[in-house]
């Protein structure tokens, strides 16, 4: 099989020598440069993330008890019982699940940043799913019987029907494309 050139690969931008890299089993230094900057920008969503919620908990449970402890009735009634152990409880769980999940992403950033790269290489096909609850369609392009989901419609980058090679980077739901080729049947 010789290779056709794409004339239109629109989302993706890599040159020959990234394609070339890519057929010998390397990734090049560019593309590494973007896995990285993927592996930054989970890293901080995720710690982002982390302070928002860590703050709108911890702002509404300091108005919360504002309101509550006005008056006296409502002091004796928090202070004698079990309560604040219980929410302080609830608070440290909640608090240690958010930093397992900061953990948890900044480990796949960085296993991200280190993936291998991997090969597929078929005809393909197109396929859609529309999800009501959210409003959403995903689209799909398998090549061969790898799997590949996108947030827009791909039939200007890939036509279906015909053989191509994909070079691509995944880690968990993390999967970047890195340089594709279309193959001359």
């Amino acid at each position: 099989m010789g290779i056709a050139r794409e004339p239109d690969l629109g989302i993706y931008e890599f040159t020959a020598d990234d394609l070339k890299s890519n057929g010998r089993g390397f990734i090049t230094p560019g593309q590494k440069a973007g896995l990285q900057a993927t592996g930054h920008g989970i890293r901080s969503c995720s710690t982002t993330s982390a302070l928002v919620a860590i703050s709108f908990v911890g702002i509404a449970w300091i108005v919360l008890l504002a309101l509550m402890l006005r008056n006296q009735d409502m002091r004796e009634a928090i202070l004698g019982t079990p309560y604040i152990p219980a929410v302080g409880g609830s608070l440290l769980l909640g608090a240690v699940l958010i930093g397992l999940s900061v953990l948890l992403a900044r480990r796949r950033a960085a296993q991200l940043e280190e993936a291998p790269l991997q090969t597929v290489e078929g005809q393909t096909r197109f396929d859609t799913s529309y999800s009501p609850n959210s409003g959403l369609t995903t689209y799909y392009v398998f090549v061969g019987e790898r799997r590949f989901s996108f947030g827009q419609e791909m039939s200007h980058v890939f036509r279906e029907g015909q053989a191509y090679r994909v070079y691509f980077a995944k880690v968990g739901v993390y999967e970047m494309i890195l340089s594709l080729e279309r193959l001359a049947t």
